[in-house]
């Protein structure tokens, strides 16, 4: 496909590389906030053992949460192409006040832990997502433009197709 270049199969050495480097990288987040989450739950433990049950099965359950929703959720919308979004000046002025806060935020050291340990312990079932993600043929957002692409051309196609008649 132009553009998009060949489809997962036939590419070179260079996108593997980067598929590979993906997965190891998810695979040490995952890793990473794997440990987080055992430390403080550890820590709960150490204090309180009813505690420590409750907020395990609560990160359980959130987590188990997260990841059905968001498979199911792919599953469901797999073969929809979305339509190219453009943001608007407000949306653009949004995403840079968003990475301002971002800077501010990890500026602060103890901010910074804390936002990484709440952080570990609610998003803990999407990092194993995004590595179920990593072990897909193709990434969802890249088969999303592939079948936006494949739209468009046949469109053209037809339009083409349709003065020549």
């Amino acid at each position: 496909m132009p553009i998009l270049g060949t489809t997962w199969y036939e590419r070179g050495a260079a996108y593997w590389l980067r598929r590979v480097w993906l997965f190891l990288l998810m695979a040490l987040v995952v890793t990473l906030t794997s440990l987080l989450v055992g430390g403080f739950l550890a820590g709960i433990k150490g204090s309180s053992h009813t505690g420590f049950v409750g907020a395990l099965i609560a990160e359980i359950v959130w987590s188990l949460v997260i990841i059905v929703f968001v498979l199911v959720r792919t599953g469901q919308q797999w073969n929809r192409p979305e339509p190219a979004r453009i943001l608007s000046r407000g949306q653009k002025r949004a995403a840079a006040t968003g990475g301002v806060i971002g800077t501010l935020a990890r500026a602060g050291f103890v901010i910074g832990q804390a936002v990484l340990v709440i952080g570990s312990l609610l998003f803990f079932g999407l990092y194993v997502t995004l590595l179920i993600y990593a072990l897909l043929p193709e990434y969802p957002p890249e088969h999303k433009a592939r079948l936006r692409l494949a739209e468009q051309i046949r469109r053209h196609e037809s339009a083409g197709a349709g003065r020549e008649a």
